[in-house]
């Protein structure tokens, strides 16, 4: 992971020409992975990265450049990142240096508070996201498994990091979102064993 990983914190997808970029998704499971293995270093450059990359609506491009100048196609934008993107900044809170993690989130709280504020927008009536590319990179047009699962971990450990900093209006609002979206899930998904797709028209991945 070192080798692809960049100075400014951005994480190649692979060395050779067509995954030479960066996907918040595989970004914040490198970030964890570093985190979890004593790299605490590069898991929080991970994070700056994504911070510096995000949108002024709290979402990202499906993928950037290495040098985050920006997307190199008109690919659409993914949700699943403002689940992603916080998540990995919960795994790198619970194993950073205490005597520094305190202040390095207070720096990364803007865009977990972005994230997370859009992830629990757009939750529908019924609880559940719109339709939007998975891990696939192709659209559905109903909620996906892909999309709903990752939006739950990022919702609860936004509000687990919001409670770190003294933060209980922010933790209260996304704690709230996360179990409107959990039974939403259970509802939804669990009774067809978890399909990809709500409407049951894909199978396992």
């Amino acid at each position: 992971m070192r080798a692809l990983l960049r100075p400014n914190g951005a994480v190649a997808a692979g060395w050779s020409a067509p995954w030479m970029y960066s996907w918040p998704r595989d970004s914040s499971f490198a970030c964890a992975a570093f985190a979890h293995t004593g790299h605490e270093a590069e898991a929080y450059r991970i994070l700056r990265y994504s911070a510096a990359t995000q949108r002024g609506n709290g979402t990202w491009e499906a993928r950037t450049k290495l040098d985050g100048s920006g997307p190199p196609d008109g690919r659409r934008w993914q949700l699943d990142a403002n689940g992603w993107v916080p998540w990995a900044a919960w795994q790198w809170y619970r194993t950073a240096p205490r005597a520094t993690r305190h202040a390095r989130l207070t720096t990364l709280y803007p865009m977990i508070r972005k994230a997370a504020d859009h992830a629990a927008a757009s939750l529908r009536a019924d609880g559940l996201p719109p339709a939007s590319p998975d891990y696939w990179e192709l659209m559905t047009t109903t909620t996906n498994i892909g999309t709903a699962a990752p939006l739950l971990a990022g919702l609860n450990s936004s509000a687990d990091l919001a409670r770190e900093l003294n933060r209980p209006g922010d933790a209260a609002r996304w704690a709230g979102a996360a179990k409107r979206l959990s039974s939403a899930i259970a509802t939804r998904f669990a009774p067809r064993g978890y399909l990809r797709t709500v409407d049951g028209r894909h199978g396992h991945d």
